[in-house]
């Protein structure tokens, strides 16, 4: 394959996310998308406690400082790695995007000592992924070349660079799924109510819910209940609103219907509607249902609930929550 094929596939891959199909198509002209994948297990995990251009404010467990002599990839090549017990390091943080604080440095070593290679005189590319040092005008850099010339006995330990490695959590866990037992009992006050809201500033809001609730109701008390029957009645100035969870039984032929129920008021009127209503009769005919409404008393300031069951011997079961 001729190197300037591989450049553009590289090219269109990298850079625009495409794979190459024509030679002379220009990257956005390529039809097939054909994107880098990460795997998880390669993700840096913990790279928002990075601080940007500022490597002494990023935790120590996330970063590490490194200076780290390299090791010439090939006997007569211009690559050099990062290498330490026979292991690639790698994970450099990049400049480019985190700042320019984080720029790897770049020393060569002689018996004259430690100098600087200056990047404005001296071309070299610093793979920051994988720890590869790149000398990319063709030649090494006259302060390298001077070490391999005259000293050759230290040459392989000239080239030293300085940066910042990322040392935090690698990898993406699955979600997790935790478990929460709860005893219920432990959250009742003396009202039957379950705290669900804490205090607020300025006054105590508590939500409560009324667990259970049951009232038989049957034709001995209540004949054919041939009107609305009061199964609930609260404190308007206590209560806001109140959700009905409510199950119906009927007694005689085994039928069952559920529904819930909103009651909210505005000191004045009380508006209920019933919804999710759901009965074991397929037959709409035989089937068990109710109407439900609410009324406002206003010498006693409290909404009376009232169901209408289409069953002259029935139980009837609810639950509540309640908002201030």
């Amino acid at each position: 394959m001729k190197l300037e094929n591989i450049v553009d596939i590289i090219f269109k891959k990298i850079s625009y996310g495409v794979s190459r199909t024509l030679g002379t198509t220009n990257p956005f002209e390529e039809p097939f998308s054909s994107p880098v994948v990460v795997s998880s297990e390669d993700v840096w995990a913990e790279t928002k406690k990075v601080v940007y251009n500022d490597p002494g404010a990023t935790p120590s467990d996330i970063i590490e400082f490194k200076e780290i002599t390299l090791t010439r990839a090939h006997t007569t090549g211009l690559a050099w790695v990062c290498k330490e017990n026979n292991q690639t390091v790698q994970k450099w943080i990049s400049p480019s995007k985190y700042g320019n604080s984080y720029t790897a440095q770049v020393y060569v070593t002689s018996s004259n000592g430690k100098t600087l290679l200056n990047r404005q005189s001296t071309s070299y590319y610093f793979d920051y992924d994988g720890g590869v040092l790149h000398f990319t005008e063709g030649e090494l850099p006259t302060e390298l070349q001077d070490v391999i010339d005259n000293e050759p006995e230290n040459y392989e330990d000239s080239v030293i660079i300085e940066g910042y490695r990322y040392i935090g959590e690698i990898g993406v866990a699955p979600p997790s799924v935790q478990e929460y037992v709860v005893n219920i009992q432990d959250f009742i006050d003396v009202e039957d109510n379950l705290l669900v809201l804490g205090s607020t500033s300025g006054s105590q809001q508590t939500t409560g819910m009324q667990v259970s609730n049951t009232l038989q109701l049957n034709s001995d008390s209540l004949p054919q209940l041939s009107g609305s029957t009061l199964f609930d009645e609260f404190d308007a100035t206590k209560y806001r609103t109140i959700k009905y969870y409510v199950l119906i039984e009927d007694q005689i032929d085994s039928r069952y219907l559920s529904s819930e129920i909103l009651v909210i008021h505005d000191d004045n009127v009380a508006n209920v509607v019933e919804y999710a209503t759901v009965s074991t009769e397929t037959n709409q005919s035989e089937r068990l249902f109710a109407e439900f409404s609410a009324n406002y008393i206003a010498n006693s300031q409290n909404i009376q609930v009232m169901a209408n069951v289409n069953s002259t011997n029935y139980t009837l079961k609810f639950s509540t929550i309640s908002l201030v």
